[in-house]
């Protein structure tokens, strides 16, 4: 267990610290007790990384997973829907085990949803699981799937929600 949340900890690093660089994202979180309880990290849909901190991010990713499996979340980028208008890629959101079920996503979801809005964006896109909490939470929101794919054993979904 310990691994995997020191895996799952780097995997985290490596796409905050690959996202977090870009001009366009946007950081939002909700602290309580003094600690971060609930963040999101998104990006514009139409920024496109320059190759070298792409190799980066794949190295980090690649120390964090292995190789095959950074290899294999290449995939998500490449199956990833191509839009003419600009939309808010969501990234990453999440809340810590012990603040879920309190409403915390879906407040920052609907700040996201505001901001994009006011920022002329078309939609809000993500890509999540299928079989996981969060593909029914977005469900629940109005996404819909726009894709989907596999890799390995899991099925991955595209979905987007149109503002």
């Amino acid at each position: 267990m310990v691994l995997i949340l020191k895996q799952q900890g780097a995997v985290m690093k490596s796409f905050i610290n690959f996202f977090g660089e870009t001009k366009s994202s946007l950081l939002y979180g909700i602290r309580k007790d003094n600690k971060l309880i609930c963040a999101s990290l998104s990006v514009d849909s139409t920024t496109k990384p320059s190759i070298l901190r792409l190799i980066r991010f794949i190295f980090s990713l690649s120390r964090a997973l292995g190789w095959q499996t950074a290899k294999k979340l290449e995939v998500v980028h490449k199956e990833e829907p191509k839009y003419k208008e600009r939309h808010l890629e969501l990234v990453l959101l999440g809340t810590l085990p012990a603040y879920q079920k309190q409403g915390l996503g879906k407040r920052i979801l609907h700040f996201l949803y505001d901001k994009a809005r006011k920022e002329g964006y078309k939609g809000i896109i993500l890509v999540t699981g299928r079989d996981t909490p969060a593909f029914h939470f977005y469900l629940k929101e109005g996404f819909i799937v726009e894709k989907e794919f596999t890799i390995g054993d899991t099925t991955l979904c595209w979905m987007r929600l149109a503002l």
